[in-house]
Parts: structure tokens; sequence; C-alpha cells
């Protein structure tokens, strides 16, 4: 069950608030730590295959879910 809430909230909460974080601060952006760069890195790649329409979301969802649910147990 611990890897299902981590796996949450790296997508819905780490991932989003980095993303944001590219959007607000353009290209202002001074980065510290080797933490940031990861951050930052992961909310670029999350800004790139964003869905952008209400299908994208469901194929999005689809394919996460084959791939915690059905390929990795298999």
């Amino acid at each position: 069950m611990e890897w299902a809430r981590d796996k949450f909230q790296k997508l819905f909460t780490q991932k989003p608030q980095s993303a944001v974080k590219i959007l607000d601060d353009g290209t202002n952006v001074g980065t510290v730590s080797q933490q940031d760069i990861t951050a930052l890195k992961e909310g670029l790649k999350l800004l790139k295959k964003r869905p952008t329409n209400f299908m994208d979301c469901v194929e999005f969802a689809r394919v996460k879910f084959e791939k915690l649910f059905n390929h990795a147990p298999k």
C-alpha cells in the first residue's frame, strides 16, 4: 500500500508542483541543488506529455493502470 501512496504523491503532487514552478518562474529559474534540478526535469517531462483533452486523460489513466496493475505484476 505504501508504493501506491508514493506513486499518487509523485503523480498528483510533486510533479504538478514542479510544472507549476516552471510555468511561474519561466526563464528566471535559479536551481540550487540536485533535488531542484530533478524536480525541474520531472516538471518539464510532465508538461511535455500532459493531456490536452478528455480523451488524452482517459488514455493516460489507462496506460498507467495497465503498467502498474497488469504488466508489472505479470
